[in-house]
């Protein structure tokens, strides 16, 4: 894997090079759901000591996708998201 340090500045996210990926856990911790959105939006701000010093998104809900439709249709509702 190569890593590259980007200069200071703010910096616009590509949405189609962009994956958010979250992790529910249930049932008291023992199971645990991951999941993917889509980003529509974003920026990260990187500081001259190459620090992420802001990070502003703008998310899809509908995109929610855990591999479940009956789930990812509830969670995209109202109840969650």
């Amino acid at each position: 894997m190569t890593t590259t340090t980007l200069p200071a500045g703010t910096w616009t996210l590509d949405p189609e090079a962009t994956t958010i990926t979250v992790t529910a856990k249930k049932l008291l911790g023992l199971v645990t759901v991951p999941a993917t959105l889509r980003l529509s939006t974003g920026t990260v701000t990187i500081d001259d000591q190459h620090q992420v010093t802001g990070l502003d998104v703008t998310i899809d809900a509908t995109s929610y996708d855990s591999g479940n439709p009956k789930r990812d249709t509830h969670v995209a509702g109202g109840d969650f998201l």
